[in-house]
């Protein structure tokens, strides 16, 4: 079975235990335990929830030289199950954009951007009974959907295709603070695989551009909020 596949297929199998459980439930005891979409101070064992934000996001390795910092925006889901002692998991899927900036003159990269297809996973433990905040880790596995390569504001002629690899996995940590019917999320994401595959890429008016074989690993740091 694919990894996209089993994250899938993981989070399906939580929703259809939230409804399962809902739909065997008494009159009485349905009413004691709040459907997801309810203020967190109501949350039962089970929630559903909308995320969105924005990532401050980085290439970070040996190439290419001289990176900086670009905004990208995100967006999705998440399905969380509470467990006893304030434990509980979150499964995520969202779409974000991540990539890199950098000081170059043409025909050098200005700027990479990859649209993800992201699946974190984390555990996450609530800092006391009836305390706002909790703390996480956990890991995510992110698939590429687009990439695209630019000088300054334009893209190369063959810029959609540059040698990268299209599926990541990164370490999680992440802290929520949660209020009555919303949480913010930060959320700080290293990626662990060399994305960077060491070929030549397309260039301008058919030129190659060389990657100079150099690493290149995703590293964001996300800004969200959690309905």
């Amino acid at each position: 079975m694919r990894v996209p596949q089993f994250f899938l297929l993981l989070l399906l199998c939580i929703l259809g235990n939230a409804l399962l459980a809902q739909t065997d439930s008494t009159v009485e005891e349905y009413e004691e335990e709040p459907v997801p979409w309810v203020k967190a101070s109501q949350e039962g064992r089970y929630k559903l929830g909308i995320k969105m934000g924005l990532q401050y996001c980085t290439l970070l390795g040996s190439y290419p030289l001289d990176n900086g910092v670009m905004v990208g925006v995100l967006g999705g889901g998440l399905a969380r199950v509470n467990l006893n002692g304030g434990w509980s998991f979150q499964q995520e899927m969202c779409i974000s954009f991540k990539g890199g900036r950098f000081k170059s003159t043409p025909p050098d990269i200005g700027t990479i951007k990859i649209l993800y297809l992201d699946f974190p996973l984390m555990l996450m433990k609530k800092l006391g009974n009836k305390s706002p905040h909790k703390v996480g880790l956990g890991m995510q596995y992110s698939t590429v959907i687009n990439k695209l390569i630019f000088q300054d504001k334009s893209t190369f002629p063959t810029g959609g295709n540059p040698a990268l690899e299209r599926n990541d996995w990164a370490g999680v940590s992440a802290y929520q603070y949660q209020l009555e019917y919303i949480a913010f999320q930060l959320a700080v994401k290293y990626g662990f695989r060399d994305i960077n595959l060491g070929r030549t890429w397309p260039g301008n008016d058919g030129v190659p551009i060389t990657n100079k074989s150099g690493s290149m690993h995703n590293f964001a740091i996300e800004l969200n909020l959690l309905f």
